[in-house]
């Protein structure tokens, strides 16, 4: 990781946004379920934060898309992590 990759993920389209939120859900349906069942959230507040820590891990390279088969894959960053600034402008994304 570094400021290219960050900087990439900042340029993202909103169609590729669409599509990681997609998968981020398909492949968590059934903890989403179980969370759903069992009263886990309370209101759609908690579940865009569930799908926001998500969308960090893949800004911060913890989490990516497999291109072979778009399925979710987890990995330890390489490199150094996000200055501040940086951070910040991947919270606003």
């Amino acid at each position: 990781m570094g400021p290219e990759y960050y900087g990439e993920t900042l340029t993202i389209p909103s169609k590729s946004m669409e599509v990681l939120i997609n998968r981020i859900i398909v492949d968590r349906t059934d903890s989403i379920n179980r969370k759903l069942l069992a009263g886990g959230f309370e209101n759609d507040d908690e579940f865009v934060k569930y799908i926001t820590g998500f969308l960090e891990m893949f800004a911060l390279g913890i989490m990516g898309v497999r291109e072979s088969d778009l399925a979710l894959v987890y990995s330890k960053p390489v490199g150094p992590g996000p200055s501040r600034e940086m951070e910040d402008k991947l919270d606003k994304k």
